[in-house]
């Protein structure tokens, strides 16, 4: 099976919403399918996966095959005139069906007109189950393709010219984490704009010291030294390499002791009035 991105996602739901969802102990199964929905499963699985959830052949609806009525069959269709209507013809007609029931799963939402035509399966005619869209992504990426193809549309040269005149356009999901995006990033560069009064990527602040009070502004660019170290670092890890960078500066200083921590730096520092 696919290890990750989109192939991993519907090798799963193929598993446990068709393959395992009609599974029963020592029950071999036929799967049956079509041109596409064989394309579909071979980008996510090989044959021996398949053959070990309990399916004993993978034959394609379209081609010549073999009555077993003695085993149940598990078809995973396209929402095509052809297939469906292939899949009536295994239950119509023949004194004995091709196959002893029919578990039906399409890859996307069957239309309404074709779906009712399963009517003509009822569960005396070997019809045990359909399912419109065990394999459907949400509606949402059908759209965001007919937004591309209208801009396209739009604009005919899009995407022409010189190569290093060119864009890319990467569509991306966070399915593995979901919830980072409702939290507070925890970056140091993310948690000074969220939780500082930082404007025009200048923070300014007042001295604490012994000395008078004074505004000063801090630049947060390139030319920073300690902002570039620090930005894409976790706040805690700051943290750590803050109270670091004032132990050396105090030691060098001959001003601490190895007992000092961060507050004790800073009181430190507030009492040296050169800085």
């Amino acid at each position: 099976m696919a290890s990750s991105g989109l192939e991993a996602v519907v090798g799963e739901k193929i598993l446990s919403g068709v393959i395992r969802s009609v599974k029963k102990d020592g029950k071999w199964k036929v799967l049956i399918m079509d041109h596409p929905s064989i394309h579909i499963l071979s980008s996510c699985y090989k044959m021996s996966d398949i053959l070990a959830e309990g399916i004993t052949i993978v034959e394609d609806i379209n081609k010549w095959r073999d009555h077993i009525p003695s085993l149940e069959a598990i078809y995973l269709l396209s929402h095509t005139e052809k297939s469906v209507q292939a899949l009536i013809a295994d239950f119509c007609g023949t004194p004995t069906f091709t196959y002893k029931a029919a578990h039906i799963f399409f890859t996307d939402t069957c239309p309404e007109p074709l779906f009712s035509e399963l009517g003509l399966l009822s569960p005396g005619k070997g019809g045990e189950d359909a399912e419109r869209n065990p394999l459907c992504l949400p509606p949402l990426r059908g759209s965001v393709l007919a937004k591309l193809n209208a801009f396209k549309a739009d604009t005919p040269s899009l995407g022409e010219g010189p190569e290093k005149t060119q864009s890319q356009l990467l569509i991306v999901v966070r399915a593995a984490d979901p919830v980072s995006p409702l939290l507070h990033e925890l970056m140091f560069q993310a948690m000074s704009y969220d939780l500082l009064d930082i404007k025009q990527d200048t923070y300014r602040y007042e001295t604490t010291g012994l000395s008078e009070v004074q505004d000063k502004a801090v630049l947060l660019d390139e030319n920073n030294d300690l902002w570039v170290e620090f930005r894409h670092m976790h706040i805690a890890d700051v943290s750590k390499r803050v109270t670091e960078l004032l132990k050396m500066f105090c030691e060098s200083k001959r001003l601490t002791s190895d007992k000092a921590n961060i507050k004790d730096l800073s009181n430190i520092l507030k009492n040296m009035l050169q800085y």
